[in-house]
């Protein structure tokens, strides 16, 4: 099962759901994936602004097969934050209220930002609107998550 669990972008809550997902569904055999929070860690690391690491990160996954084929291979993943259409799941849960999404939210509704590149690359994200459930908090999500995916040895 490939799931999608849809939340705002911004670096911070980024790493406290993944981190808050991993510890709770250690004894599951889920792989769990958070590019928001991945690109927040190197950008931090780089010196580099957020919002241009974390499209990168996208493009790559969306270009190199190879890079793709490490995160999305294996039968159980939760992939955390957003993704290109072009990418799958099974499922797609939103977390939060799409207003929280404000980094995403700004580059598609400034003026400022016409069409840019990162307007274009917004564009092809998923969308509240895609989610076929919406869990108003990280507990729910972990509950749910629970339910979806198996204990190992279980």
């Amino acid at each position: 099962m490939k799931v999608l669990l849809l939340t705002p972008v911004d670096p911070t809550n980024s790493g406290i759901y993944w981190n808050q997902m991993a510890n709770y569904l250690e004894d599951y055999n889920v792989k769990i994936v958070s590019i928001p929070s991945f690109a927040e860690i190197h950008a931090r690391g780089t010196d580099k602004m957020f919002l241009p690491t974390l499209f990168s990160f996208w493009k790559t996954i969306e270009d190199d097969k190879k890079v793709r084929r490490k995160i999305f291979t294996g039968s159980n993943l939760l992939f955390i934050g957003n993704a290109y259409k072009t990418h799958e799941f099974d499922m797609v849960v939103s977390l939060g209220e799409e207003e929280e999404n404000t980094y995403i939210n700004e580059i598609l509704k400034n003026d400022k930002f016409e069409e840019t590149r990162l307007v274009k690359e917004a564009r092809k994200l998923y969308k509240w609107e895609d989610a076929e459930i919406n869990l108003p908090t990280i507990e729910h999500a972990q509950k749910f998550m629970e339910g979806v995916f198996k204990k190992k040895n279980g």
